[in-house]
């Protein structure tokens, strides 16, 4: 008689108790993706320029209309809390402080990819569009590009854009303000 061995998932609970019992660090750069915690990659100069630009634009342009999130944690139902480097999200008196922000909290979630560019095209885009996730943003800095998904369906967006150094992008939820692609990706 042979036993087939199964993957047994961590919940977003019990990812937050390994936390609470010291298993887990804040030196620790780990997600919870689809109930297994994986290491993300380190993040280096020009990603880090990328998520400042984006922070610095987001921050001077939707200070009073949005929460602008950095590198913070999202709770996607029971097996995912992935950590973006970028959230546009609704405004909210605590500022998340009681409960994580949730996907319909998302106005815009935003990814910087250098070296995860695949993970972030197949693994997490999957995700946020299950989620309802109603804007995604792949920042490609390899290929001086901004993959816009919008219009989710399943595990897919239905409505891809690519957009080039020299186009205008905007969030479909602030369509008033565009910036500058260049600006983003410097």
């Amino acid at each position: 008689m042979t036993r087939q061995s199964q993957k047994r998932l961590i919940t977003v609970d019990e990812y937050h108790k390994m936390a609470e019992a010291g298993i887990l660090g804040h030196k620790d750069r780990v997600e919870l993706i689809q109930g297994e915690i994986l290491h993300m990659s380190p993040i280096g100069s020009k990603h880090s320029a990328v998520v400042s630009r984006i922070m610095h634009l987001f921050v001077t342009t939707f200070t009073d209309k949005a929460t602008v999130q950095v590198q913070g944690a999202i709770q996607i139902e029971k097996y995912s809390e992935p950590e973006p480097d970028i959230l546009l999200l609704k405004q909210r008196e605590d500022f998340y402080y009681n409960q994580l922000p949730q996907a319909e909290d998302v106005l815009l979630l935003v990814e910087v990819s250098d070296l995860t560019l695949s993970f972030d095209k197949d693994v997490k885009l999957s995700i946020y569009a299950e989620a309802g996730i109603q804007e995604y943003w792949i920042v490609d800095i390899n290929a001086n590009q901004i993959l816009m998904h919008s219009s989710p369906e399943g595990n897919i967006y239905k409505e891809i854009k690519i957009m080039t150094r020299e186009d205008n992008i905007h969030c479909d939820h602030f369509s008033d303000h565009t910036f500058l692609v260049k600006d983003i990706l410097g």
